[in-house]
């Protein structure tokens, strides 16, 4: 399998030239051949060699990490068939229903990732894979809209009258157009380390990393090792340390990690989707919201800048802010106990809160 085409987007980004390459062949002797490019950038050459040295097979360390957690038993989704097409969900637990929204690079495994981490036992979690992840086709919803529309008839076809939504990062905006859309099933809304407007920063160098990794599975494979590597070279920060030490929240942790890298070329059109999302000209009607809010960012979040969670919290009629001081965007797990017992709180609060009767004009967002 060759690379070329694959740093096509990374040699724009760089703009460095790629000169004809050499065939290299896999020292695994498994057929796998690698070119080899010449980069003008020393520190991304280094980068990539350290990678793709030694990783040309892939493992299946990810989905044995995952069942091993304790917190995480392994569901087998089911498929919904809709009018848009097919749905991949899970449900698990019992209790008033939230529908549980993943964010980039996720899929229904780590919807319920989100739901262990800072969700309470007595509620029944409908994790689904939004369009473009996993089992679910991106043609069933690209916009906001399109998804909210989607997730009404899902919860029609399984006979939920009502829910709450809990959503985090790029799951927000399709969470918001279904609380203004549906009103009418939903009875509150938790948006955790999630946009509620344009996002204006530029995109990092590791995205485009990523995205050639998610089309090259040896790179993809090297990555994921590193990545792990990584993880636990990084908790020398001591709210990263305590979570990775804590019984349950470090294999939830490593869990969500392993789950990205798993399938990652299925998870990929619904985050290029995402992207472009945050990227375009959003504007959410805040202000008509008429469901109960719980906003939960990190003051420190650079992937979705805490101005989002501000925006939200002040525009939002009655909607609470539960700003982590020094959070980034992990606060779910750096800050897990503060932010499931908020969580908590404002779902048991509400469970019991009637919604309202179905509106002759839904409000869509600009999109």
């Amino acid at each position: 399998m060759a690379i070329t085409t694959c740093l096509e987007p990374l040699r724009q980004r760089l703009q460095s030239s790629l000169p004809r390459p050499k065939r290299r062949v896999s020292p695994a002797g498994d057929g796998w051949e690698c070119r080899v490019f010449t980069i003008r950038n020393p520190l991304l050459l280094l980068r990539l060699e350290s990678l793709l040295q030694g990783e040309c097979t892939m493992r299946t360390e990810c989905s044995r990490e995952i069942g091993s957690s304790a917190a995480l038993s392994p569901l087998i989704p089911r498929l919904l068939t809709t009018s848009r097409g097919p749905v991949e969900y899970v449900i698990q637990g019992d209790g008033p229903a939230v529908l549980v929204l993943h964010g980039a690079l996720g899929g229904y495994d780590q919807g319920l990732i989100l739901a262990h981490t800072i969700g309470d036992a007595g509620f029944r979690y409908v994790s689904l894979s939004r369009p473009g992840y996993l089992g679910t086709p991106l043609s069933d919803g690209r916009t906001p809209t399109e998804q909210a529309d989607l997730y009404r008839e899902v919860l029609e076809a399984l006979g939920i009258r009502a829910v709450a939504v809990m959503a985090v990062s790029g799951g927000g905006g399709s969470a918001l157009q279904f609380a203004l859309s549906h009103r009418d099933r939903c009875w509150g809304l938790v948006m955790v380390s999630s946009y509620c407007a344009r996002i204006a920063t530029p995109l990092p160098l590791g995205w485009y990393i990523l995205k050639l990794a998610a089309h090259c599975p040896p790179l993809a494979a090297a990555m994921r090792r590193r990545a792990k590597h990584d993880l636990e070279r990084s908790s020398h920060r001591s709210e990263l340390r305590a979570a990775l030490r804590d019984p349950e929240t470090g294999p939830l942790l490593r869990a969500l990690q392993a789950s990205t890298w798993d399938r990652m070329v299925l998870r990929f059109p619904g985050t290029q989707n995402d992207v472009a999302t945050t990227r375009s000209n959003l504007c959410f009607p805040l202000e008509q919201l008429a469901v109960p809010v719980l906003v939960v960012h990190g003051t420190d979040d650079r992937a979705v800048p805490f101005a989002h969670a501000q925006m939200l919290a002040s525009r939002a009629p009655g909607a609470e802010l539960l700003a982590v001081p020094g959070g980034e965007h992990g606060t779910i797990f750096t800050h897990r106990t503060q932010v499931r017992a908020r969580v908590t709180q404002f779902l048991r609060a509400h469970t019991n809160v009637s919604v309202p009767a179905i509106l002759s004009t839904p409000t869509v967002a600009c999109e």
